[in-house]
């Protein structure tokens, strides 16, 4: 029999280690390690087998229209004289997403909003808008997410439920039978729908079953997946787009008399229309731990278990055996004598980052740090000693590096180039990375680091700055009481503006609020509109 599961809330893209197709316009914030722990399936249900039932077909292929890209945002304005809280844009800025009170929903005279320190919102009723191009927005039940390119966007109306939208062609698609709930983690992307480069996936009901559908973005061409027996909880495409990587909810593992999905415990206000935030906390999670499954991209593939799931290669998952040892399908990557952490993973690449629990040494200073093993396929290198992962964010935003000690030298790790550089970096952390370009903010200087040929240059115009929004290979960099946008790839300063970037586009046009309130507890005011850099 098949468990139904209607929750509301904010779905978690991420709370374990599997690297899938998770994008969209906004990086959202990801949990901590404690709380990925608290809900990684260390075990699994003996595999389930998948239902005998056919998969339905899709409908009619409508292929999306060969358009070009639109052109940079204009300047005229976008939503009302609001509160307003942002929620994401397209690269380009051809659209903007965001939240709007305009109405009086409470017991209170006029329309009032309040920030809490943990972005929640109290007052009137906020409610999201989607505005293409310009103008006050249409008014949606949830905005669920972008593809990378900003071209196509989900999102979830009334009346109408789950809707592709095509931004560059005007056009639109209604996804019939589409689940649209969420759930209540304020983590990650909404759980109706999740982007890859050229797929969008979601799942439909259609009886008293539900199934996992691949819908190509430009083809318009759908494939229907069984996910097998159990609650589909949540899905990802993995990295190399070979698999739909599932969560299914199949016991009631925590003994609470209920088959409930994971939810971080955190004061971490909801997703869909949550204010700037001044600080969270996290402490574990709550609900049963699920059974990952992967399904082949192919028609008629079966879902196959992934016990002690931790990670999707291209090669295929990464997972912790009973034992604690790490593996690769049938090849023992790390032992069980490492007691592994993983750190951080290079899908395509099959490269894995991780530390040894149980051979931490003492460094001169008194501090135990464990050894960096950099795992490619079944080669094992011990890199030195692991000092820490570099990320820089307002939340979290990991950026791939890793800085390790071998006993003589301090070394810094580009783990998606492999390039490693003996170059003192000093205090702070990289704020963006472009290849083996860093841009690094250590505190009133800024400096641009090329870990390739381990040569820095100072930007004058960025020192004392922090990074406030990024897009691509542009920041708007936060500077005193105004914003400087740089572009890393070509080292140039693209211009300022005296007011707070709510978001910046590739093109270095910055999103401003009529008012933004500066250092004040309160919402920016609407309407909003794109600057061209100065």
């Amino acid at each position: 029999m098949r468990m139904s599961m209607k929750t509301s809330g904010s779905w978690a893209c991420g709370l374990t280690l599997w690297v899938c197709g998770c994008t969209g316009a906004e990086r959202p914030p990801v949990p901590d390690r404690a709380t990925a722990q608290a809900t990684e399936p260390v075990a699994s249900a003996p595999q389930t087998p998948p239902s005998a039932a056919t998969p339905p077909s899709g409908p009619t292929p409508r292929p999306a229209a060969d358009v070009d890209p639109p052109a940079p945002p204009s300047n005229e304005a976008i939503g009302t004289e609001s509160a307003t809280a942002y929620i994401a844009s397209a690269a380009n800025g051809h659209w903007v997403a965001f939240c709007q009170a305009r109405e009086d929903t409470d017991d209170t005279p006029g329309i009032q909003v309040h920030l809490g320190r943990h972005g929640d919102l109290y007052g009137d009723a906020m409610v999201p808008y989607l505005a293409v191009g310009a103008g006050e927005g249409v008014p949606l039940k949830a905005f669920v997410g972008s593809d990378p390119s900003g071209r196509f966007v989900a999102v979830v109306r009334d009346g109408d439920g789950l809707v592709l939208l095509d931004t560059w062609a005007s056009d639109e698609w209604v996804l019939s039978g589409a689940q649209t709930d969420d759930d209540a983690s304020p983590f990650g992307h909404h759980r109706a729908a999740v982007f890859s480069a050229d797929k969008v996936a979601f799942a439909r009901e259609t009886g008293d079953r539900t199934y996992v559908v691949v819908r190509d973005l430009r083809a318009g061409t759908e494939l229907v997946l069984d996910p097998g027996d159990g609650i589909l909880w949540r899905f990802d495409l993995d990295a190399a787009q070979q698999n739909v990587v599932v969560r299914m909810l199949l016991q009631d593992t925590d003994g609470d008399g209920a088959v409930t999905p994971p939810v971080p415990k955190t004061s971490l206000a909801g997703r869909q229309c949550r204010g700037p935030v001044g600080s969270y906390s996290r402490s574990g999670a709550t609900g049963d731990r699920p059974v990952v499954r992967t399904i082949a991209l192919q028609a008629g593939a079966s879902p196959r278990d992934v016990p002690g799931a931790l990670a999707m290669l291209a090669r295929g998952p990464l997972a912790r055996r009973g034992d604690g040892a790490i593996v690769s399908g049938a090849t023992e990557v790390l032992s069980a004598k490492c007691q592994a952490e993983i750190i951080h993973v290079e899908p395509l690449k099959n490269e894995v980052w991780a530390t040894c629990k149980t051979e931490a040494a003492e460094t001169s200073a008194g501090k135990r740090m464990s050894p960096l093993l950099h795992v490619l396929g079944t080669n094992v290198v011990d890199v030195g000693l692991h000092v820490e992962l570099h990320g820089y964010d307002r939340i979290e935003q990991p950026l791939g590096l890793v800085q390790a000690y071998d006993g003589a030298t301090m070394k810094t790790i580009n783990t998606r180039t492999a390039t490693t550089s003996t170059a003192v970096l000093g205090r702070g952390s990289p704020a963006m990375v472009d290849g083996d370009r860093l841009l690094y903010l250590p505190g009133r200087k800024a400096f641009i680091y090329d870990l390739s040929t381990e040569r820095r240059r100072q930007i004058k115009a960025l020192g004392d700055g922090f990074i406030y929004v990024t897009q691509g290979t542009v920041a708007a960099v936060l500077t005193g009481r105004r914003t400087t946008v740089f572009d890393l790839a070509t080292s140039e300063v693209l211009g300022r503006t005296k007011a707070e970037a709510m978001a910046v586009a590739t093109s270095g046009h910055v999103l401003v609020a009529k008012r933004s309130n500066g250092a004040v507890r309160k919402l920016p005011v609407g309407p909003l509109r794109w600057y061209p850099p100065k």
